[in-house]
């Protein structure tokens, strides 16, 4: 539940359809880029995180 600049991103995991970015603060592979067109506000990002997680934050 991070917002930081792309250039932090330094680990990825390869799937079959794509990469996706590994969240340099937590390590989750739950990344949303500013180009997803979605607002990448800390609002958003809290109903993202509840809708998917259920409101648990990594430790």
């Amino acid at each position: 539940m991070s917002i930081y600049p792309p250039s932090e991103i330094v680990d990825w995991i390869e799937d079959r359809e794509a990469l996706t970015a590994d969240c340099p603060r937590c390590g989750i592979d739950a990344v949303i880029g500013s180009a997803s067109g979605f607002p990448i506000t800390p609002e958003f990002l809290n109903l993202m995180n509840e809708h998917w997680f259920e409101g648990h934050r990594p430790s």
